[in-house]
């Protein structure tokens, strides 16, 4: 799925307003112009609605759905017969994988931005929607306005999410758990407690399976989501904040493309609590926000998905020489989850074959190129580092410690090292990792994971 956008270069981003990138947006919109200027317009005399207008249009570039009438369509009402049938759950995904191998493969690339397609009457029912769940629910009064734009207005969760009426949909399946919810105490009105009693409710419900083979394609429309049964650990997150949200408890979606000492990645959801607190889930609808999170674990990098486009990482896309699979709705949390260091790390192999400005910090996988791209950094010439020398470096914030990196560049033949690999430790200190082929032993290997 294509993620960078050709916007228009009419200026620097250091010098763009949030007028301009809503005229930028709806340049990019071409024919779909008026169904966005139509809800500007609807919004005129409601100064708050329409900052949040401007929010969702500004940041729409780049949000992509699956087009219109496509034959994802086809393949959504056909999986709902086998996702209600008697099957199992193994032989559900067996039979939708072998439908879409037989007679979708290909669909998966009929995309089309949001921006050239969204009707104003649904953004407005979608605005509507969420104001009345800030303004009068229960749940979400703590939030103030930046907060309600990214964890409860957006009119989609994730990518590729169907433009249906999600949250009407997935109140009527999970809602009636809140209303019955007998009011007796001030437990009632805690966002915490909502989440656990809802989230009990959507798994007791849907019985969530996680299934690590060959699996057919995820539903993104609300009809079939709720009905999953088997499906990653990111099908189950994008269901617990989907509901989350359409029952008015903001939630999001946080992400580390790989562990700090195995290969995996993991996705799992967050609330924010009446206390401003960040209440973390260790997986998806299995377990309750607010618990303790993974303490063995070791991550490199944490990424909260947002709605709102980082204009750096945008800057990034549209720059780099060859750019990797970063997106433009994420930002960086590390440090919101690990004690991290700010790297300096200079290049000492290589120099001659950099050709870009920004370089990247790689983490040991043991699977495919054997090193995986975890963030990357700017490429600074005369640095001072620490021992007081100058030379070329790469700049790397917010790093998670207690792991082993390799600094690296990618060209036309792929990834090449700019550095020794090198342990960021517990404390801050780096130790670089030298092989030494002329001094060798046996190991015995007791066993092969940690």
């Amino acid at each position: 799925m294509l993620l960078v956008v050709n916007l228009l270069l009419c200026c620097c981003v250091g010098e763009m307003t949030h007028d301009d990138y809503l005229e930028q947006a709806l340049e990019l919109a071409g024919d779909n112009r008026a169904e966005l200027e139509a809800v500007l317009d609807h919004y005129k005399d409601e100064p708050e609605k329409l900052r949040a207008a401007q929010f969702l249009i500004e940041n729409m570039p780049g949000h992509y759905s699956y087009r219109p009438g496509s034959r994802i369509e086809e393949y959504y009402a056909l999986g709902k017969n086998i996702l209600t049938s008697s099957l199992s759950p193994t032989e559900q995904n067996d039979s939708l994988l072998k439908l879409y191998q037989e007679r979708f493969v290909g669909v998966l690339n009929d995309t089309v931005q949001d921006i050239r397609i969204i009707k104003a009457d649904y953004l407005i029912q979608n605005i509507d929607s969420a104001f009345l769940l800030w303004k009068d629910g229960l749940w979400l009064q703590h939030l103030d306005f930046d907060q309600f734009c990214e964890y409860v207005l957006p009119y989609k969760c994730y990518e590729l999410q169907s433009l249906d009426h999600w949250r009407d949909t997935l109140r009527s399946c999970f809602g009636d758990v809140m209303t019955n919810w007998i009011p007796n105490d001030e437990s009632y009105a805690s966002p915490y407690n909502a989440a656990c009693v809802l989230r009990e409710r959507i798994a007791r419900d849907v019985h969530p399976l996680i299934m690590y083979s060959a699996m057919a394609p995820s539903f993104g429309n609300a009809e079939n989501m709720h009905r999953i049964t088997f499906g990653t650990c990111t099908d189950y997150v994008h269901l617990a904040i989907c509901t989350m949200r359409a029952i008015g408890i903001p939630a999001f979606y946080d992400s580390t493309p790989q562990w700090g000492r195995y290969r995996a990645g993991h996705d799992w959801y967050a609330i924010l609590s009446d206390k401003g607190e960040r209440l973390t889930s260790e997986w998806d609808i299995t377990t309750n926000p607010g618990g303790l999170f993974l303490p063995y674990q070791r991550i490199p990098k944490v990424y909260r998905y947002t709605y709102a486009i980082n204009r750096e990482v945008e800057q990034y896309l549209r720059d780099a020489t060859f750019p990797q699979s970063f997106s433009q709705f994420q930002k960086d949390v590390t440090d919101e989850y690990y004690a991290t260091t700010d790297l300096a790390i200079p290049v000492t192999f290589n120099e001659k074959r950099i050709n870009d400005k920004y370089v990247y910090l790689a983490v040991f996988n043991g699977v495919y190129s054997d090193w995986n791209i975890v963030a990357y950094g700017n490429l600074k010439k005369n640095y001072k580092c620490a021992d007081g020398t100058t030379q070329t470096a790469g700049i790397f914030p917010k790093t998670g410690r207690n792991i082993l990196y390799l600094m690296v560049q990618v060209d036309e033949n792929g990834m090449f090292p700019l550095s020794l690999p090198f342990i960021l430790h517990s404390n801050g200190e780096i130790e670089y990792v030298e092989s030494h082929t002329d001094d060798k032993r046996s190991v015995t290997l007791g066993r092969k994971y940690h």
